[in-house]
């Protein structure tokens, strides 16, 4: 009960917010704020700062005391949420490319190997689009200047990777890590984690919906677009050759705090990019 009371307490120092990600936004948010206003390149350290020494104080509480930390699980307001954390935190920038990278992984699930397995794919995933991302930029301002371009005025190529935890209990982790990049319009990848804690094994809509998986799940969609367009006229979904016909064989998807399973479709998959990503709530029968 003592260790429990002191976990509890230094839990509560922290102030860490709900999802783990919050306060670190925030706090990226308004330095950017200062460095739009200012024009400069350099981030304000103090916002910077704190938000490493938020997660890095979390972390350190998580891996010094992993007993705690399972004890901790019975605190209502941590929950399973320890089991996703902020491992890697950094941001870069220079004339050609602005980089912002919250990387998760996976802890204190009692399974080493399922951890080792997942994060290590985590961190294949962000290496890998970093190093895209990279090259990526430094072709578009070689580019810019060849045409002479001045690279006073020149708008770097802004790539954000970071993620969102949306569920954590007993049975399985879900969460969705997303790759952004952003210049004269906006691109996203995302990747999905959806496992199961019994199995270590990650989950398909088959293991969730059953074998009649697709048929569900295309009928829901269905629903789902009709019912957007009749309560907003002026949301429109692709129709004639572009229209929803079936979810692909690999559909990303997430399982949100009540357990649902939600299909996820990104801009302009099924609709113009003004609707940004589109979301089906696959409700129970």
């Amino acid at each position: 009960m003592k260790r429990l009371q002191e976990g509890k307490r230094l839990y509560q120092a922290l102030a860490v917010p709900e999802g783990l990600n919050g306060a670190v936004m925030e706090a990226f948010r308004h330095a950017r704020r200062i460095k739009a206003r200012s024009r400069g390149r350099l981030w304000t350290r103090a916002a910077v700062v704190a938000s490493v020494c938020l997660c890095t104080a979390f972390a350190a509480v998580v891996n010094a005391f992993p007993a705690l930390a399972r004890e901790l699980y019975d605190v209502p307001v941590l929950g399973y949420a320890a089991r996703v954390v902020t491992f890697w935190r950094f941001e870069e920038q220079d004339e050609a490319v602005y980089i912002r990278v919250n990387m998760p992984a996976l802890q204190n699930t009692g399974d080493t190997e399922l951890e080792r397995r997942i994060n290590a794919e985590i961190t294949r995933r962000v290496s890998e689009r970093l190093t895209r991302a990279r090259e990526e930029a430094a072709l578009l301002y070689k580019a810019y200047l060849d045409t002479g371009g001045d690279p006073e005025t020149y708008i770097p190529l802004e790539v954000t990777i970071d993620y969102d935890l949306k569920s954590s209990n007993e049975k399985w982790v879900s969460f969705v890590i997303e790759s952004s990049e952003t210049r004269a319009n906006f691109y996203g990848e995302y990747a999905f984690y959806n496992i199961d804690m019994e199995t270590g094994r990650e989950l398909t809509l088959a293991n969730l919906l059953g074998e009649d998986y697709l048929e569900v799940v295309n009928e829901a969609v269905r629903r789902g677009i009709a019912a957007d367009e009749a309560a907003n006229p002026g949301d429109l979904y692709f129709h004639d050759e572009l229209a929803f016909e079936t979810i692909r064989p690999d559909q990303g998807f997430y399982i949100n705090q009540a357990g649902h399973v939600v299909v996820v479709f990104p801009k302009y998959e099924i609709a113009p990019g003004y609707m940004g990503m589109r979301e089906f709530e696959i409700l129970p029968p």
